[in-house]
């Protein structure tokens, strides 16, 4: 039997047997699973179950669901896909899921899928690898006032030699 899940978040390791055609997910007391969470929507999604085929479809949340990553409209599951739902991560999975003859409209979402992100390796010390020397911008801006500087006395100079010479 497929299932749901929680990976992340207070309830994390909750597993939730999917046995209705349709399941609500959302941070609204009624629905079937309901994440305590401010960036989910009162209805935010739903899955639904079409003999062995699982489906799930955006609510026109306000922060969108998203897929393995990907931010989704409506796509179709396979087992150990990853759902994320106000930041919470639900795992879906189960034997008997059918994922064959898949459409190809639902095999990666809809055309307008936006990537939300890219995984980093961390580095050896366990921290994301920086994007770049940072360059000392104090040294920058003592140069830029130097250069200032020279060029306000050069001005000066130069008017007070025609003030002199008149």
């Amino acid at each position: 039997m497929a299932f749901l899940k929680i990976v992340s978040g207070e309830a994390e390791g909750a597993r939730i047997e999917i046995d209705q055609d349709e399941i609500s997910i959302g941070r609204a007391p009624d629905n079937m699973l309901t994440i305590p969470s401010t960036a989910a929507s009162s209805r935010h999604c739903q899955i639904t179950r079409d003999g062995r085929a699982y489906t799930v479809k955006d609510l026109n949340s306000t922060n969108g669901t998203s897929l393995n990553g990907t931010l989704v409209r409506e796509a179709r599951l396979k087992p150990e896909d990853v759902i994320t739902v106000g930041g919470i991560e639900i795992l879906f999975d189960g034997d008997d899921v059918d994922v064959d003859d898949i459409p190809p409209e639902l095999a990666r979402g809809p055309s307008n899928t936006v990537m939300l992100s890219s995984f980093q390796q961390p580095t050896e010390a366990g921290r994301p690898a920086s994007f770049g020397t940072r360059k000392n911008s104090k040294r920058t801006w003592i140069g830029l006032i130097v250069v200032l500087s020279v060029l306000a006395f050069a001005a000066l100079a130069v008017f007070v030699v025609r003030i002199l010479a008149a």
